[in-house]
């Protein structure tokens, strides 16, 4: 079943899905926020991933990038356009639209939007994301 969008996601009932979405959310926050815990707990351990310039990365190694990147370079991170569609029980995609602002090296700020899709997986009665995939409008 596909959910509707993340600006009408109050209308539907479905909690699993208002679940993955507010996971999602917390993601897109990570870069500016510099969390890595959120990292640790929704990528699975398994967890592959494809970045916006095409090149695989496994859930340390995303961690890791997030770890070193300077504080102020990216300012903010927010969803939107979330849709949500699940294949029986255990398994779910969403797709969405990631709007962020970044500092550039010179000191300018630079907004950035990034179409995703990422695939969760329920193992043990918990969801996490296994593989996500980024691209860049240029």
């Amino acid at each position: 079943m596909e959910t509707p969008a993340a600006d009408e996601q109050s209308n539907t009932s479905d909690s699993v899905a208002k679940s993955l979405i507010e996971m999602e959310h917390q993601w897109a926050e990570v870069c500016a926020k510099r969390d890595t815990s959120v990292l640790e707990r929704i990528l699975a351990d398994d967890f592959l991933g494809t970045n916006t310039k095409g090149e695989l990365y496994t859930k340390s190694e995303g961690i890791e990038k997030i770890a070193k990147k300077p504080k102020g370079e990216y300012l903010s991170g927010r969803l939107d356009k979330i849709k949500v569609r699940f294949f029986g029980d255990n398994v779910a995609v969403l797709r969405g639209v990631e709007s962020c602002v970044r500092k550039t090296k010179d000191g300018k700020e630079e907004p950035e939007t990034s179409p995703w899709i990422d695939t969760w997986l329920k193992r043990n009665g918990r969801w996490q994301i296994v593989a996500a995939q980024d691209a860049i409008y240029h």
